[in-house]
């Protein structure tokens, strides 16, 4: 069964990094791993942070061994708020970005909408080279499920790529006054706001927006493949939305998320807060257009609801509500890569200014209970727009405080383990990183990967349970709130390459070729747990079927169910559900 990934990052890295044997800015080499030129490597982020994979979580040939073949790809353009002087060459290597590249993005000589064509001619020139592919198999940039199948049934190694686009601020363009200087868009919306400082009836803010929106049009008009769908908000504020906290608190306090009062302009800066601004409305209702500013038919663009706030994904079900009623126009609601949180209700979580309740501690113990996860009354909301979530696999997102029982292991113990493991997961990824700087030979890393190999496998044996009973508690809480419909609406979205920490036993997107049977072999074993309580929630979940018949819906076929009804002209141009 092969996989399909709702959503990862497969031509991030390329864009932005030099080729390590051909030193070539940006690289057209979609498939091999990815490593680190030795000028360009900073220590500091390998003490700081052995979590993250510092070579490739996703290529095209890791890619095609661990099964994925239909990949979401989410061009993203790196948001200025990651960059700093002090730490761009740390960022540097945790990303793969070249450091001229954060340069540019942190001094603002290139704005983020040239950063995303970029990326996205970058991957469409990919296409042409399958040399470095070990399988001697390649990508194609799709347009629609059937495309998929065509192409899959003349080659079943084929990499299908459906582009996506991460952050709403991929839109913007630099704007600069008379005197070549870059105006401040924040400085700008805060005098917006304030009603001064307007030019010929005209601020330089709403000139902004409206480039975003001309630029939105641009995609539909000009690009080949108009993405499918975005997500309005990302990690840093964009002038459009709120967004949700998504980055651990240590790297908060260097590049941080919010300010969380006013600034010195009077503007709020609690942006975990707010909603989905009422200029923004604008540009929602231009990406779901059908048609350009010429009036000529175009495809609309979904939104992709994860990393708003929880007020501005209010907004954003409120806006599908009234489409469906007054337009008659069915909207599913996307949360690409996400996880559940436990908490039961997310308007009066707002009213709470977003504290936990008492009352969601417990069904929250398993699960990650931060605000970017899914609320109960959100998962029932997507289900009945005929929606999809696309699970995580990050471990910030989907673990809690404690491990669920079945898994044999206490979180205190966990926690040993998972640390001598990535102690090692460390050294791997050093010594092929030794290797590729000349360092060390063929022979004596293979030497080295196969002793630090051994002494992971066991500390991985007595991790994989931990983490195969919190992925199907994540399915179980999913279904608990709509019942056996659920199975229907999930999928998997990994976010590889997307900087995050994945869990120990897939570190990278090869691993994931034991995803079915891990998951399966667990499922199976733990219907016949000692503990009579746990033996009935694995099997009551089934419904009756086998965990195969499940599992294969959440790897493949809900995904392709999804893009069959949604991703073709019919639907993205004329309305019509496939």
């Amino acid at each position: 069964m092969p996989i399909l990934d709702l959503h990862s990052h497969f031509s991030f890295k390329p864009a932005n990094s030099r080729s390590f044997a051909e030193n070539v800015l940006p690289d057209v080499d979609h498939w091999r791993e990815r490593f680190k030129r030795k000028a360009d490597f900073s220590d500091l982020i390998t003490k700081l942070d052995k979590n993250v994979v510092k070579s490739s979580q996703l290529h095209g040939n890791a890619a095609t061994e661990g099964g994925f073949r239909v990949i979401v790809n989410a061009l993203y353009p790196l948001e200025k708020g990651f960059t700093s002087k002090l730490m761009n060459k740390p960022l540097s290597t945790l990303t793969g970005f070249s450091p001229e590249v954060l340069e540019d993005i942190y001094t603002g000589r290139r704005s983020h909408f040239q950063d995303l064509e970029r990326e996205y001619r970058n991957l469409m020139e990919g296409q042409r080279f399958r040399r470095f592919s070990t399988k001697g198999n390649s990508y194609r940039v799709v347009d629609s499920a059937q495309e998929i199948d065509t192409l899959l049934a003349g080659d079943p190694d084929m990499i299908c790529i459906v582009n996506s686009i991460e952050g709403a601020h991929a839109f913007g363009d630099n704007l600069y006054d008379r005197m070549g200087r870059a105006v401040r868009i924040f400085d700008e919306e805060a005098r917006f706001l304030r009603r001064v400082g307007r030019r010929d009836g005209a601020s330089w803010f709403e000139l902004y927006i409206e480039g975003m929106i001309a630029n939105i049009d641009r995609i539909k008009s000009t690009w080949e493949h108009t993405p499918f769908f975005i997500t309005l908000a990302h990690h840093y504020y964009n002038h459009l939305c709120g967004h949700s906290p998504s980055l651990t608190p240590e790297v908060q306090l260097l590049l941080p998320q919010t300010g969380g009062a006013p600034n010195a302009t009077g503007y709020d800066t609690n942006y975990f807060h707010l909603g989905i601004r009422p200029w923004c409305m604008r540009v929602v209702a231009h990406l779901l257009k059908r048609e350009n500013s010429l009036g000529n038919p175009v495809r609309r663009m979904l939104i992709d609801a994860k990393h708003m706030s929880p007020q501005a994904r209010l907004d954003y079900y409120a806006i599908v509500d009234q489409r469906k009623q007054f337009f008659n126009d069915a909207i599913p609601i996307v949360v690409s890569h996400t996880a559940v949180s436990g908490r039961k209700e997310i308007a009066r979580t707002i009213a709470n200014d977003l504290k936990l309740f008492a009352d969601e501690e417990a069904p929250s113990k398993y699960f990650y209970n931060g605000v970017i996860n899914l609320f109960d009354d959100e998962i029932v909301r997507v289900v009945a727009s005929d929606g999809i979530m696309g699970l995580m696999i990050d471990e910030r997102r989907i673990m809690g405080d404690a491990i669920p029982p079945e898994a044999g292991i206490t979180k205190k113990d966990f926690d040993v383990v998972s640390k001598s493991n990535r102690d090692l997961m460390h050294q791997w990824t050093m010594t092929k990183q030794l290797n590729a700087w000349g360092e060390r030979n063929d022979a004596d890393r293979d030497l080295e990967l196969a002793r630090i190999t051994g002494l992971m496998a066991p500390l991985l044996d007595g991790l994989r349970p931990a983490y195969l009973s919190v992925i199907l508690r994540q399915l179980f809480h999913i279904l608990d709130q709509v019942g056996e419909q659920g199975w229907d609406h999930v999928a998997l979205g990994t976010d590889f390459d997307g900087v995050i920490n994945p869990i120990d036993i897939y570190r990278q997107s090869s691993d994931m070729k034991t995803l079915r049977t891990d998951l399966i072999t667990f499922w199976d074993a733990s219907c016949t747990h000692p503990d009579p309580t746990i033996a009935a929630l694995y099997t009551d979940h089934r419904y009756g079927k086998p965990a195969a018949h499940w599992i294969d819906k959440l790897l493949w076929e809900n995904g392709m169910a999804f893009l069959r009804k949604y991703y073709h002209d019919g639907y993205l141009k004329d309305g019509v559900v496939g």
